[in-house]
């Protein structure tokens, strides 16, 4: 069965006067159950961030990494131990609120989706890594993509 899963993407802006920023990572929030994901950049892959704010220390990046990696972590914990009690799309409207600060998280749209660690894996590569995307349906499981029907 086809889970759907709000998504978005995080995206480091240490100047946002300037309106520059690079993705660093992509989230995704089941509506019908309690099941969230992430992918983020690890802290040692700081070369994207660096090359494009070269005035920032380098420091800066892997810190902010880390401490938003361990958020995540946290968020994601919450969100099975309390189950259903949790309304993921006011979590995720919460969450991508437009704010002001070094991290913004950007809503993407709507997936459905029987194997969501896949398709973030596939869209983190697209979308952080910029690798090629070889086929533009790889972002939309198909029915015979099921790994695990279960949320």
């Amino acid at each position: 069965m086809e889970t759907s899963y709000r998504t978005g993407t995080i995206e480091f802006m240490p100047f946002p006067q300037q309106g520059e920023f690079v993705i660093v990572g992509g989230v995704a929030m089941a509506l019908e159950c309690a099941r969230s994901s992430h992918r983020l950049l690890k802290p040692s892959q700081t070369d994207r961030l660096t090359t494009f704010f070269p005035e920032l220390n380098h420091t800066t990046f892997e810190s902010t990494l880390d401490c938003l990696g361990k958020e995540w972590d946290r968020i994601e914990k919450m969100v099975i131990e309390e189950g259903e009690t949790v309304d993921q799309n006011v979590l995720f409207e919460s969450i991508s609120r437009p704010r002001e600060g070094m991290i913004r998280y950007r809503p993407r749209g709507t997936v459905l989706s029987n194997d969501i660690e896949n398709w973030l894996d596939q869209s983190f590569d697209t979308m952080v890594l910029r690798k090629p995307l070889q086929d533009s349906r790889k972002l939309v499981p198909s029915h015979s993509e099921v790994v695990d029907a279960s949320c």
